[in-house]
C-alpha cells in the first residue's frame, strides 16, 4: 500500500482524528526541514499514536528521529521484568541522581511507547498489554531504589516493597498511580531513620514533573493506620496489624496485596503469616451486608457525577465485580487456597472451576471487566491521567466512541447501549449475590 493511502486509512480510525491530522502535519514539516526523509516507515502507526495519546505525541517530538527509529525497530522483543530492568539500568551508568531519574523518565516512556503500539496493532490482548504495564512500573520502581541507595539484594537489613490493587494482579493501565507498602525488618532507630529518608527522596522522584513526565505516582494510604501511620512499616507493626481484628474494607483491601520487589524472602514471608487470618473461617453471616454497605457508601460518596458514567465507582462498574470477588474470596479461601490470589481475572477463573459461580456468571463478569478496562485505557492515554469518567450523551465523532466501537453504523448508540447493558446486568449479579448471601 503507497505511503498516502496508509495514512488516510490510520486518520480514518484515529480517536482523536483532527489531532493526530494536527500533529502529523507538523511531524511532516519538521521531517523536510531537518531533511530526516520520510520517516518512519511505519508511518500509519505513528498516525495511530497521534490519534491516541497527546502524552506520548509530546514525547515523539522531544525525541525525534530517535523515536521514529523506536517505531520501525523496536529494541525490545518482550517484556518480562527482567528484559526491562537489563533496558532501564542504563539510567545507572550515568552520574548524579538527578541526572539517573531523568534518563530512567526518558527510558521507561520509551518501553511504554512500545507497549501502546503492540496494543494499537492488536499484537497484543488487553490482559498481555497490562501485564507488561505491570512488568515496567517493577522494573522502574526497583531502579529507581537503587538510584537513592536501597540496593535490596545487598542490604544487610531485610527490606521488600508490597503492591496493592492493580499492580498485585498484572493489571494495571496506562495513568494507573502504584498503591505501596514499604516493608522493613530492622527495629533499630538508625536504620529507621535512614530508610525513612530514602523513601521519602524516593517517591519525591518518583512524582516529580518534568518535560518527560512523571515516573508513577505512588499512593501510600493503605499502609497500616493510612496517612496516620508511619510512612515505612516494619515487619513486626505490619503483622500486629493485620493480624489484630481488622474492618472488613482492610481485609478486601489485602486480597489484593503481594510482594512486589522481594530479594531477601521478606514479604513473602509477611504475606505467607497473615493468610490465616485473612482467609480464615471466622467471617460472621454479616460479611455480605458489610462488603454491600461499603459498595453503596463509595458510589454513594465517589461515584457519577451528574451526566457522567463512572467505569471504576459508579453504578454496576469495575467495583462491583471487585467487591463481588472479594467478598467471595474471604468466604471461601479456607477452602479453596487457589482463591489466595490479587488477580481478578484468575479469581473468576478459579470460582467458575470451583463451582463457586456458575461459568455463565464467571464469563459475563470477565467479559465486563475487559470492556470497562478498555475503556479505562482509551480515557487514560491522551494525557496519562487517572481517568475513570466519561459523558453520558456522545455522538459518533467522540473519541471514546472512535476508539470502542470499531466503525460500526450508529457507533454511539451502540457504544453506549452495551455500556449500559454490561453495567446494568453487573450490578444485578453483584447486588442479588449479596441479597441471597445474606437470606
Amino acid at each position: 500500500m503507497e505511503r498516502n493511502d496508509l495514512i488516510q486509512l490510520a486518520l480514518e480510525s484515529a480517536w482523536h482524528r483532527q489531532t493526530a491530522e494536527a500533529s502529523l502535519e507538523r511531524w511532516l514539516q519538521i521531517c523536510e526541514q531537518e531533511q530526516w526523509g520520510e520517516i518512519p516507515e511505519n508511518i500509519d502507526q505513528l498516525v495511530s499514536v497521534f490519534g491516541a495519546s497527546w502524552y506520548f505525541t509530546r514525547f515523539i517530538f522531544y525525541n525525534g528521529r530517535n523515536s521514529a527509529a523506536l517505531i520501525d525497530r523496536p529494541v525490545l522483543k518482550n517484556f518480562e521484568f527482567e528484559t526491562l530492568f537489563a533496558y532501564l539500568s542504563s539510567a545507572l551508568e550515568i552520574d548524579g541522581q538527578e541526572q539517573q531519574f531523568q534518563r530512567l523518565r526518558g527510558l521507561k516512556n520509551e518501553v511504554m511507547l512500545l507497549i501502546l503500539l503492540r496494543r494499537l496493532t492488536a499484537k497484543d490482548a488487553l490482559h498481555e498489554n497490562e501485564s507488561a504495564l505491570t512488568h515496567l512500573a517493577i522494573a522502574t520502581l526497583t531502579v529507581a531504589m537503587l538510584i537513592v541507595g536501597l540496593d535490596l539484594e545487598q542490604n544487610d537489613c531485610r527490606i521488600a516493597v508490597l503492591g496493592m490493587g492493580r499492580i498485585a494482579g498484572y493489571e494495571m493501565n496506562y495513568g494507573s498511580d502504584l498503591d505501596l507498602i514499604f516493608l522493613y525488618e530492622d527495629n533499630s532507630e538508625v536504620f529507621h531513620t535512614l530508610f525513612s529518608q530514602k523513601v521519602r527522596f524516593l517517591l519525591r522522584n518518583m512524582s516529580l514533573l518534568s518535560a518527560t513526565g512523571v515516573l508513577y505516582d505512588i499512593d501510600m494510604r493503605l499502609r497500616p493506620h493510612g496517612t496516620s501511620g508511619a510512612l515505612i512499616t516494619s515487619l513486626a507493626s505490619f503483622l500486629d496489624y493485620h493480624q489484630a481484628e481488622r474492618e472488613i474494607w482492610e481485609r478486601q483491601m489485602m486480597t489484593r496485596c503481594r510482594p512486589i520487589i522481594d530479594f531477601q524472602g521478606l514479604g513473602d514471608n509477611a504475606m505467607q503469616q497473615i493468610m490465616p487470618t485473612l482467609y480464615g473461617d471466622a467471617y460472621t453471616t454479616l460479611l455480605p451486608a458489610e462488603i454491600l454497605a461499603m459498595r453503596l457508601r463509595v458510589q454513594d460518596e465517589l461515584g457519577s457525577r451528574r451526566g457522567k458514567y463512572d467505569i471504576k465507582r459508579g453504578r454496576g462498574g469495575i467495583m462491583d465485580i471487585d467487591f463481588l470477588t472479594h467478598y467471595l474470596q474471604l468466604k471461601n479461601g479456607h477452602l479453596h487456597p487457589a482463591l489466595q490470589t490479587s488477580s481478578t481475572r484468575t479469581v473468576l477463573g478459579v470460582l467458575a472451576g470451583q463451582s463457586l459461580l456458575p461459568p455463565d456468571h464467571a464469563a459475563g463478569l470477565l467479559d465486563a471487566y475487559d470492556f470497562f478496562k478498555r475503556i479505562e485505557a482509551c480515557l487514560r492515554l491522551f494525557d496519562m491521567k487517572s481517568v475513570n469518567t466519561f459523558a453520558s450523551k456522545l455522538d459518533d465523532t467522540h473519541a471514546l466512541v472512535r476508539a470502542m466501537a470499531c466503525g460500526k453504523q450508529h457507533a454511539a448508540d451502540h457504544f453506549l447501549g452495551e455500556y449500559r447493558e454490561k453495567s446494568s446486568w453487573v450490578r444485578d449479579l453483584f447486588v442479588n449475590t449479596l441479597h441471597a448471601a445474606e437470606a
